[in-house]
């Protein structure tokens, strides 16, 4: 006949006193005890080289076997990614692990060079900047990658009036018309939605 519950409990209270009464205690160990049971616990997971020194109660432990140490954890090949810089993230490289610190930074506006017309490399940046020291004309971004969108920041100078044309990659620019006065900023706002056609989104003029 199956033991009912509460004989089995009655039971395992009475064997619990009996050890307490003869003198046994519960969960306490040796720093040796600890330690091997540790070791011994590790030395079951797969990827892991364990030394136990004696003299000094430490454990060394090493990484035989990184991709059995992945499976054993439950982790993929992002385990082993290197972090993105803000650089790599602009230029898409491969097999990197991106930080929010990573993505805020690749965010920051990045100064173009001013000059008759004026390059844009959307593998360096996602947002741009730029003083217009005369007319000028924004090339055909290189490096476009489809789904990418950003904003450039347009300047005036401190003569201001100065006006901006477009590659023929650029479209809908027909009513981009910049502020004219001397250190005016407008902000151009973009999405690519192929290499070699780059929309014009908005324009917002005279932001301060």
């Amino acid at each position: 006949m199956a033991e009912s519950p509460s004989r089995k409990l009655a039971r395992l209270i009475r064997q619990l006193d009996a050890f307490l009464a003869a003198g046994g205690q519960l969960g306490v160990y040796s720093d040796e005890q600890a330690r091997d049971a540790i070791a011994a616990a590790l030395r079951g997971e797969g990827g892991l080289g364990v030394a136990v020194d004696g003299a000094g109660d430490t454990l060394t432990i090493r990484i035989g076997d990184a991709a059995a140490l992945r499976l054993t954890l439950g982790l993929g090949t992002a385990a082993l990614l290197a972090g993105a810089t803000a650089a790599e993230f602009h230029a898409g490289t491969a097999s990197r692990a991106l930080t929010t610190t990573a993505v805020w930074d690749a965010a920051a506006p990045v100064a173009l060079i001013d000059q008759a017309t004026i390059a844009v490399d959307l593998g360096a940046m996602i947002n741009g900047v730029v003083t217009l020291g005369g007319n000028r004309t924004l090339r055909n971004p290189s490096r476009a990658k489809p789904g990418q969108s950003g904003f450039i920041e347009l300047v005036q100078d401190a003569t201001g009036g100065r006006q901006l044309a477009f590659g023929s990659a650029w479209r809908n620019t027909a009513t981009v018309t910049l502020s004219s006065a001397a250190g005016a900023r407008d902000c151009l706002y973009f999405v690519v939605k192929a290499t070699d056609r780059i929309e014009v989104t908005g324009l917002t003029r005279a932001i301060g």
